[in-house]
């Protein structure tokens, strides 16, 4: 009897163990980041290169030469947009920020073209069903999908169009 609570008590250690270790792998790498001089952001090369197909997703392959200030890789960008980009990604694509100023969403949504996220997310999911599509599309306002990804009638997904915003304010 005690030897099964002490058991069970162990499994659920174990289990807990391997949920925390998937959460936070301790062997992936931490790049240091200098963007825009003023936002200094650690994050895992995991997320950088989450997107597959994504120009972050390149400059962090390895395959090309990182400009460093100080030991961090330095980018010339708006800080505070990529700091929300990067939560963004942190957070698998599926929480959209809010923003209460339309620069700050405008600002985000260049974010997006400048690093080719949005072409990223069409080819992730190009060939998935309808329903795979719909789960794996992150969750924000009809309004903000219409601009960063276009469905046509037979829901393949289309690159985003150059001029998001004008499509955005088109239907409302």
């Amino acid at each position: 009897m005690k030897y099964n609570k002490i058991q069970k008590e162990r499994d659920d250690w174990e289990a807990e163990k391997e949920e925390i270790k998937k959460m936070h792998p301790i062997p992936g790498e931490v790049i240091s980041l200098n963007v825009g001089g003023r936002n200094h952001i650690q994050t895992e090369k995991e997320v950088l290169t989450s997107v597959p197909g994504s120009r972050l997703a390149a400059l962090f392959s390895e395959m090309h030469e990182l400009k460093k200030v100080d030991e961090e890789v330095f980018l010339d960008r708006d800080g505070v947009t990529f700091e929300i980009l990067v939560n963004y990604l942190r957070n698998d694509r599926k929480v959209f920020p809010e923003f209460t100023e339309k620069n700050a969403s405008n600002m985000f949504h260049k974010e997006l073209q400048y690093w080719g996220i949005e072409q990223g997310m069409a080819a992730q999911l190009r060939g998935l069903s309808l329903p795979e599509k719909i789960e794996a599309r992150p969750s924000m306002p009809v309004h903000q999908q219409r601009a960063s990804l276009v469905f046509d009638r037979d829901l393949k997904m289309l690159d985003a169009p150059d001029d998001v915003y004008s499509m955005q304010n088109k239907d409302e």
